[in-house]
């Protein structure tokens, strides 16, 4: 039995799609405990975010289109069908727009380390104990 991309398709959308987006918003919302410094423009942030999800939905609905015409998993080479290769320019160009979408977050980070404004000891006035009763960064 060949198993199709379809099997691949929402392996990796549920693990890598779910799991990077949890990590980067915990890392947005934790970004003044971890660096003592405040986010410069959530604006940046939202369009990083649409970025990376428009990138992974273009790859993610491109695999489940090939995995539909019946791309098998795990070989070296394809036959040469026009709809699996018009899905594999699909899953580049979604690539670069997540990649593109990843870029300017790590710049965004890098840039409010350096240019935000220092974190109050509870940023989002939130009672729960990480905000509540250690500094911002934690030391």
């Amino acid at each position: 039995m060949v198993l199709s991309y379809s099997v691949v398709d929402p392996l990796h959308l549920h693990i890598s799609g779910r799991g990077n987006f949890g990590l980067f918003a915990g890392t947005y919302f934790y970004f003044p405990k971890l660096t003592g410094k405040m986010i410069k423009n959530e604006t940046w942030g939202a369009l990083n975010f649409f970025l990376m999800f428009v990138g992974a939905s273009i790859i993610f609905f491109a695999q489940e289109v090939a995995g539909v015409y019946g791309m098998p998993r795990r070989y070296a080479d394809y036959p040469n069908i026009p709809e699996l290769v018009s899905a594999h320019h699909w899953m580049t160009v979604g690539a670069y727009i997540f990649a593109l979408g990843v870029l300017l977050t790590l710049i965004h980070w890098f840039y409010s380390m350096f240019a935000g404004e220092k974190a109050p000891r509870n940023p989002y006035g939130s009672p729960s104990l990480e905000w509540a009763k250690t500094d911002s960064p934690v030391a």
